[in-house]
């Protein structure tokens, strides 16, 4: 299973960590607006916990995006290394005549 998991984040790392973000920033979204419901109704001072749970929730998913940019990124240039080297390992053998 962790194989499965880590030969995923290798070779598709934007949708693997943009999932993992869209997870944190709904689950802090729902807390978010569970406030927000019992603030509306009177309720809120008992609930500031969904504020600070929802508040980490929220920056985790920003910060788990942005890990997803930089990957994305990542791969892309270790896609075009391994052009790169293939095409010197070509021209070195002379099968580029």
């Amino acid at each position: 299973m962790i194989t499965i998991v880590r030969i995923f984040a290798t070779y598709k790392p934007f949708r693997f960590f943009m999932s993992a973000a869209a997870l944190f920033t709904a689950l802090g979204l729902i807390l978010g607006f569970r406030f927000l419901y019992f603030m509306a109704i009177g309720e809120g001072t008992g609930h500031i916990q969904s504020v600070v749970l929802s508040g980490a929730l929220l920056g985790m998913g920003v910060q788990v995006g942005l890990i997803a940019f930089v990957a994305d990124l990542i791969s892309v240039n270790r896609k075009l290394l391994e052009q790169i080297r293939l095409q010197l390992k070509e021209k070195k053998t002379g099968k580029d005549d």
